[in-house]
């Protein structure tokens, strides 16, 4: 069984040249890498993702919110 990261990664080392920029075995191999990145990209929500029990280790996660789903 794979993570759904290693299968990304994996069909994007496949198809896509590649690209120093983006560490895919460095992010299969540590999710905390990804969780850092996510949190650069959207500060506001996730300025404490790591140390937020809520975002890594509350069952199921969290709700982020989805314009779609509330017809927003």
């Amino acid at each position: 069984m794979l993570s759904e990261l290693a299968i990304v990664a994996g069909l994007a080392k496949a198809s896509l040249p590649e690209n120093p920029k983006v560490k895919w075995d460095d992010w299969v191999g540590d999710y905390g890498l990804v969780r850092d990145l996510i949190a650069e990209t959207y500060p506001d929500e996730f300025h404490d993702f790591m140390t937020s029990t809520r975002a890594c280790f509350t069952p199921g996660g969290f709700y982020r919110g989805n314009a779609a789903r509330e017809r927003i």
